[in-house]
């Protein structure tokens, strides 16, 4: 039998990582040593954990009365360095234990990619984008300018939703791009919204939709651009987080219900948990 070579493992840890349900920085951490077994090095863990987190969105906390960074590939500026557009910062991640380790004035050759006609598009979007991500418990929204086309704007969503009652928990990822045209008044808008839920009861079961969407833009003046992005965005989402609703109540969830079997007597379900063993036996 071939042996598995160590960047085998590292893909398959990656991408068993990335399907994962939510969890705490310390879970994963730990997920990812018991995958690796005998393969984890220090360095190669935090790597592992890095690209994991860039591409699942995650929530670092910083000092307070300042906003949480959201580590993304979006506000990369460096290996282990993010940016913060809210507070034209830059935050340095600990991948030792995921959390933000200092904050740091923006690399001056980061600050020459930033476009001076762009920021005051990006700041009030970002505006309207607080305002959409406050209807959401735990969430967040975060507008960058596109640093590695110069042409536009980036909109990084990210929503997580938590049940323990219903032993559900739902989280929600959405990459935005606005490529303007070289006309100054047109401009192409498209995106990626992955919703995934999970369902924990005894065993997971993963409910996963990805959408991909795109739009023409057209717009006399910053504000008309503005305007109509956020509205492009937040009606796509409101109708994809609507559909998935009605999916999940009218056929998912009644699945699952329905496999805990009622006893005839006492209408208690059935606990396959406890009588899995004696059953197998």
């Amino acid at each position: 039998m071939k042996k598995e070579q160590p960047e085998d493992r590292r893909s398959k840890v990656v991408a068993v990582l990335r399907s994962a349900s939510p969890c705490s920085y310390r879970t994963l951490t730990h997920q990812a040593q018991r995958l690796l077994g005998s393969m984890c090095g220090e360095e190669q863990l935090q790597q592992i954990l890095q690209d994991v987190v860039e591409e699942r969105m995650m929530l670092c906390s910083t000092s307070e009365g300042q906003p949480d960074v959201l580590v993304a590939k979006a506000s990369k500026i460096a290996r282990d360095l993010y940016y913060v557009p809210q507070v034209g910062k830059a935050v340095r991640v600990n991948w030792a234990d995921g959390s933000c380790s200092e904050t740091i004035d923006v690399p001056e050759a980061y600050t020459k990619l930033l476009r001076s006609d762009l920021e005051e598009a990006r700041t009030k979007l970002q505006a309207l984008m607080d305002e959409y991500a406050q209807d959401f418990p735990d969430a967040v929204a975060v507008v960058y300018q596109d640093v590695r086309t110069r042409a536009g704007l980036a909109i990084c969503v990210y929503k997580l939703k938590k049940n323990p009652r219903q032993m559900v928990c739902s989280s929600w990822k959405s990459v935005w791009n606005v490529r303007l045209g070289a006309d100054g008044n047109t401009g192409r808008l498209t995106g990626t919204v992955e919703n995934d839920v999970f369902h924990f009861e005894g065993c997971e079961i993963r409910h996963q939709c990805t959408l991909e969407y795109s739009r023409d833009l057209h717009f006399q003046t910053t504000e008309e651009l503005v305007s109509g992005t956020h509205a492009a965005i937040v009606d796509f989402e409101d109708a994809h987080a609507a559909k998935s609703e009605s999916l999940l109540s009218s056929t998912f969830l009644d699945v699952l219900q329905s496999l805990r079997r009622t006893l005839p007597i006492s209408k208690q379900k059935f606990d396959w948990d406890v009588h899995c063993d004696p059953i197998n036996k």
